[in-house]
């Protein structure tokens, strides 16, 4: 009978998290990208993009605003909006930017 070595659960990674996020544990998505189907690291820096897009729309932001702050399109913006709000991103302010980069 061998025994355990006690020193595994000294030996737990730091938790640095991803391209998407700083940390795994607290991390907005419902699901790892690296865990989601088909899913690679070009992947992870899109919804990076589409989780800065929402968090700049909920400080107010207008999607001209988010445009020039990210260096994208107004139309890219439009998309990565709708790709935060896929992945169950709930922001506030969300829809004002949208309709206030419509008008």
């Amino acid at each position: 009978m061998t025994m355990l070595n006690r020193d595994w659960a000294l030996n737990i990674p730091p938790d640095e998290g991803c391209a998407v996020w700083r940390t795994c544990l607290s991390c907005p998505l419902p699901q790892c990208v690296y865990e989601s189907r088909g899913e690679t690291l070009r992947g992870a820096y899109a919804i990076r993009r589409w989780l800065d897009a929402a968090a700049l729309a909920a400080e107010g932001q207008t999607v001209a605003e988010i445009a020039a702050t990210l260096g994208m399109d107004k139309r890219t913006v439009y998309r990565a909006l709708a790709g935060a709000r896929r992945l169950g991103v709930a922001v506030r302010g969300l829809a004002e930017a949208e309709q206030e980069g419509r008008r």
